[in-house]
Formats: structure tokens, sequence, C-alpha cells
């Protein structure tokens, strides 16, 4: 069956090349890209690297339910809004595990649905990687850690050993974390920040040691 990218942006082009290059591996042999999803409907109907953007959510109301989905947005807030708008539809649908051929995987490593490792990722051993989870190009992480739903890793992040990204936390490029160390639930850390100490839930984190430097609803 085919397969249906939410979000139109760049990431979402991204991620379409991504699904290329495993299909082109023949690992997902019979799953095709067939289009993008946008809530924007200035885009409906748009072209975007040869695939066309569908519709809205409600254009999955007629769909297969065989249909295959990815995400394609990488802010967590809105991939965890995108999840419940099709909870709040009926709508259940697959989201596979997008691993790029270029990611180095170890052992003992698991993926939660719909988690994305982008290219040229390096994933040593007795790793948990929950679902929705986007890893993206670049990216180190370190043995022992753990990497809640909805988290985000952008561009050469370097996680080391036994830390924990926590739900829908959001690390910008270049962020380096000290082996051990905790990332709250939600919270930001800027980029090229060092976190070297545990970072509360819901703040905006910046700096080499990073520190909160604002509260998050």
């Amino acid at each position: 069956m085919g397969l249906v990218i939410l979000g139109a942006g760049g990431l979402a082009r991204e991620v379409l090349q991504s699904v290329k290059d495993i299909y082109a591996t023949g690992k997902f042999e019979g799953i095709c890209p067939l289009g993008f999803i946008d809530e924007d409907q200035s885009n409906h109907g748009k072209i975007i690297h040869g695939l066309s953007v569908l519709g809205g959510f409600d254009w999955l109301l007629k769909a297969s339910p065989q249909l295959n989905l990815a995400m394609g947005v990488g802010f967590p807030r809105i991939r965890k809004k995108f999840v419940d708008n099709l909870e709040n539809l009926g709508l259940r649908f697959r989201f596979p595990a997008l691993i790029h051929p270029t990611a180095h995987i170890g052992g003992n490593v698991k993926f939660g649905h719909g988690a994305q490792v982008m290219m040229h990722n390096s994933i040593t051993v007795d790793i948990t990687v929950g679902n929705y989870v986007l890893i993206n190009q670049g990216c180190s992480i370190g043995h022992d850690t753990v990497i809640e739903d909805f988290a985000c890793l952008s561009p050469h992040c370097v996680i080391s050993g036994h830390s924990h990204i926590c739900e829908g936390a959001d690390l910008g490029s270049n962020v380096i974390t000290k082996p051990g160390v905790k990332v709250g639930a939600w919270s930001v850390v800027g980029l090229q920040s060092g976190v070297v100490k545990d970072i509360p839930e819901k703040v905006v984190a910046v700096g080499c040691p990073a520190k909160p430097i604002k509260d998050l609803a």
C-alpha cells in the first residue's frame, strides 16, 4: 500500500527523500509514497517533487485503512496535534518506523511506531526510541539512552550515554549532552547548547552550560 506524508514543508520533502531511499533498498516493498496532507487549503493540488498535496485531514476519511502515514513536520507539539487530530476523527493508520539506510544502528535498539531516523546517524547499543520521535541528520546517540515519544533531535546532536530525553523535548542543532542527564518533557534546548545538568520540563534552555531562560505554558 501507499504512504502519505503529514505536512508539505521542508521536512516533508526530506522525509519523502528518505522514504524513496528506503524504498530503493527493497525494505518497503509494495509501499510507495503517494502524496502529502496539509491543512493549508492554498497548498491543495500543488505538486511537490512529483507528488500532489492531496488535501487536509478530511481527505483521510475516505482513504483505505491499509494506508501508511509518516510525519512531515518537526515540531513536537505539532506532531502530537496531528496524532490527536487522527484520534478525534476516529482514524487509525499505520505509522511505520522509517530508518534511513545510511544510519548505523547497533544491537538492542528499539524503535516505536512512527519513529524517524534520517541520514547519517549513529545509534549505538541498548537504546529505546519512542513513538513519533524524529532523529534528524548526523546525530550520535550513546548507549543506554532513552528518547521518549514525540521528542525531536535537530541535525548533529550528540547525546551521550545514559541520557534521558523526555516526551516532546525539542533539541536544536549541535546540542551536546553530558552522560546521564535528563531533558524534561516538552522543553526546548537551543542550538549549540551543552546540557551538563538536568533540564526541567516545559522550559527553554540555552547556553553552555544550558540554563532555563523561559517557562513554557
